[in-house]
């Protein structure tokens, strides 16, 4: 993801960073987390300090523009524009979820670990570009955000189900009737399954059911395989390699390396082996990482990130 970061000044004014610059002060800070990572620091005080760091970080009004990406409806290209704080944010509300009590404590020790190095070496300034730099560099190496068109409300669905024009043309998977379609997508409104950072639809299990939207989603490859295994010192090797130690110290997964993992992957328990293209699935971003509170068994159920969500 091409971007960098812009921090709005009290004069009205702003600075731009590049991404690698974020991405090397992250790894730099690499030995400060893990030491507050295995520190005996109580697990109550780390998230109460890191929400507190949060607090402050979201009064500093940091984004993260990328693009320009061209918009479908006017054919325009235009600046995406990302709150950094709601990213860390987002990660330690979900992050027990995701990981346990580890994964928790791991995003909570990146968060204080930017502000004791500030408070040791430049104070608040430091401590921000530290914050933006976690943020950015787990936007780009880790979460791969996407962007997708998405009714705020059921006030878009219309008085009737031929109201209003997307409806026009739109597949469905299986056969299903006007008015089931309909109950569908003002569940799926009305459940808020919206994207925390960028407040637009993100994938969720009910998504197995919905319907093609008018507009793809850009997909994003978490690891590129061949590069990943192929331990050749490149920036892409080290890209993939940063990406797969957030994942494992976040989510807790069990494999020590890329040829464990693929074989996680590959392991018939969890059913994987019925993907036509076995990673292919992995690879767009067609997984969860929060388990699911119904099986779906005993029934053959599809869905890509073409879906509308």
């Amino acid at each position: 993801m091409n971007g960098y970061a812009r921090r709005l000044e009290s004069n009205g004014k702003s600075s731009d960073t590049d991404i690698s610059a974020h991405v090397a002060s992250f790894d730099d800070l690499g030995i400060d987390i893990a030491r507050i990572e295995s520190s005996d620091a109580d697990q109550s005080y780390l998230i109460s300090s890191a929400r507190q760091i949060l607090d402050n970080f979201s009064k500093a009004e940091s984004r993260f523009v990328y693009g320009p990406i061209k918009h479908w409806y006017d054919n325009r290209d235009h600046l995406q524009i990302i709150v950094l704080d709601k990213i860390l944010s987002a990660m330690l509300s979900h992050a027990q979820l995701c990981g346990g009590q580890e994964g928790l404590r791991y995003i909570a020790s990146v968060i204080v670990a930017c502000h004791e190095r500030g408070q040791s070496n430049g104070g608040w300034v430091v401590e921000l570009q530290l914050l933006e730099s976690m943020a950015i560099t787990m936007l780009t190496q880790f979460l791969f955000i996407f962007r997708a068109q998405w009714p705020v409300s059921e006030d878009w669905l219309g008085p009737t189900f031929d109201d209003p024009p997307p409806y026009v043309g739109l597949p469905c998977l299986h056969q299903m009737s006007k008015s089931e379609r309909r109950f569908r997508l003002k569940l799926l409104i009305r459940q808020g399954f919206t994207c925390f950072l960028s407040g637009y639809g993100e994938l969720s299990p009910l998504a197995m059911d919905a319907l093609y939207p008018p507009r793809m989603v850009v997909q994003r490859q978490i690891f590129r395989w061949p590069t990943a295994i192929a331990e050749d010192g490149s920036e892409s090797h080290k890209s993939a390699t940063r990406s797969f130690n957030i994942l494992k110290k976040f989510t807790r997964i069990s494999a020590n390396n890329f040829g464990e993992l693929k074989n996680i992957i590959n392991d018939p328990s969890n059913g994987m082996l019925l993907i036509m293209v076995l990673h292919r699935g992995f690879d767009e971003l067609q997984w969860c990482l929060q388990p699911t509170e119904v099986c779906f068994s005993l029934e053959d159920r599809a869905w890509s990130t073409l879906t509308y969500f």
